[in-house]
């Protein structure tokens, strides 16, 4: 008889060195920690607003700053107006930004990279390799009264064709990275203030009348982003203390490209919807190509026609169709035999002479839209036994 201590004894054992073992291989094999960065970009008011930064730079080195979203009572407003090109919906706008920047009034306007939607540490998506965004109306009214012409064959670039420029700012000399060009005429030509190649700059700023104009290709050093990088937010304090000192305003009135939105921000639903459409077609659509002419080996009798037209019928909640024929014969039948259809007695001679009761004869006869499957079987049956008595009777007599 076996001891059980000493079985007990045994088990440990072989857990103590199976642990030992498992400790030693633990011990000998190499760990190492891998830390994975991920930058998502911002979130909140800076993901919505990409001049936030901005905004609160001027709000506390300067005179204050805030968006504005029209230009109403702007002949009373005495500092610069930083606003994209495309907030300019009507040639009224244009017409009073002229005569405000004439009577001493300074704006800073930003070409193109203004809208609020995109995300700026997000690559170019699918839309920024279409064709450049057609200037309006509007727009391109008043850069003409400035003096510039801008190219668009480049689109809205924010990570593309940056170029490094040093140049004198006032009484500083700045380096901030630029993108974009623009031709100069006119007032705009005598640009004291110039990043970039004399005739096409990639900012430049110009007295205008009593006032003064600056003119970035490109909103991509004050955004959020990059507004931190090389003299950029340095670049934006001098420029607005070119002109008259006073509040900054942001002029938020950028057009938003409903297609770029929706895809920038819902291309995973665009996405689901797409596949769904391609599932609904090839649920409906299954037939590819031109049809075919049946092959001459794949010809049906008669009765295959009249088994189909029935199944169709019955699909289609059309007892009656099928049961009306059988009626007929049954009626025509018992009229040979001399009866008529209005014969008070006239369901009672048909159920006599094909023995069946007066009120099951009845039935088969003048019961409509009969659904159950069983009934309708009877009802068929019935029909056809009327049928062969009345025509047998007939062919007697």
């Amino acid at each position: 008889m076996r001891n059980p201590a000493g079985k007990r004894t045994t088990t440990h054992g072989t857990l103590a060195r199976a642990l030992g073992f498992s400790i030693v291989a633990l011990a000998l094999c190499s760990c190492r920690r891998v830390t994975h960065k991920e930058i998502i970009g911002y979130q909140g008011p800076a993901r919505q607003d990409p001049f936030l930064a901005a905004e609160r730079f001027l709000q506390k080195e300067r005179h204050g700053a805030r968006v504005v979203n029209h230009l109403k009572n702007i002949n009373q407003h005495r500092g610069p107006i930083i606003a994209a090109a495309q907030s300019f919906i009507n040639y009224g706008d244009a017409d009073a930004m002229i005569e405000w920047i004439e009577e001493g009034g300074h704006l800073i306007l930003l070409i193109e990279g203004t809208e609020r939607w995109h995300n700026d540490w997000k690559e170019n998506s699918f839309f920024d390799s279409l064709k450049a965004r057609k200037p309006e109306a509007e727009e391109t009214k008043l850069l003409a009264e400035l003096g510039i012409t801008h190219d668009r064959k480049d689109g809205d670039t924010f990570f593309k064709h940056e170029e490094k420029y040093t140049a004198m700012a006032g009484s500083r000399t700045l380096t901030a990275e630029l993108s974009g060009k623009f031709t100069v005429t006119g007032d705009a030509a005598g640009a004291d203030v110039r990043f970039g190649n004399k005739d096409a700059p990639s900012l430049a700023s110009f007295t205008f009348g009593k006032g003064r104009v600056t003119v970035l290709a490109n909103a991509r050093p004050f955004r959020n982003r990059w507004i931190g990088e090389q003299d950029h937010a340095v670049l934006l304090a001098t420029l607005v203390d070119l002109g008259q000192r006073g509040e900054a305003w942001f002029l938020n009135g950028t057009r938003v490209s409903f297609w770029k939105m929706l895809w920038e921000h819902g291309w995973m639903a665009l996405v689901a919807l797409a596949a769904i459409f391609v599932v609904w077609l090839w649920k409906n659509f299954p037939r590819l190509g031109p049809l075919r002419e049946p092959t001459g080996d794949v010809a049906r009798d008669f009765t295959t026609h009249l088994a189909l037209t029935g199944a169709f019928l019955w699909r289609h909640h059309e007892p009656d169709a099928l049961l009306q024929p059988l009626r007929d014969t049954v009626t025509a039948a018992a009229v040979r035999l001399g009866w008529h259809t209005k014969d008070p007695d006239f369901i009672a001679k048909i159920a006599d002479r094909c023995g069946l009761t007066k009120a099951r004869t009845s039935f088969a006869l003048e019961t409509a839209g009969v659904r159950e499957r069983n009934l309708f079987l009877r009802i068929t049956q019935d029909l056809q036994k009327m049928a062969e008595e009345l025509r047998a009777k007939t062919i007697i007599k």
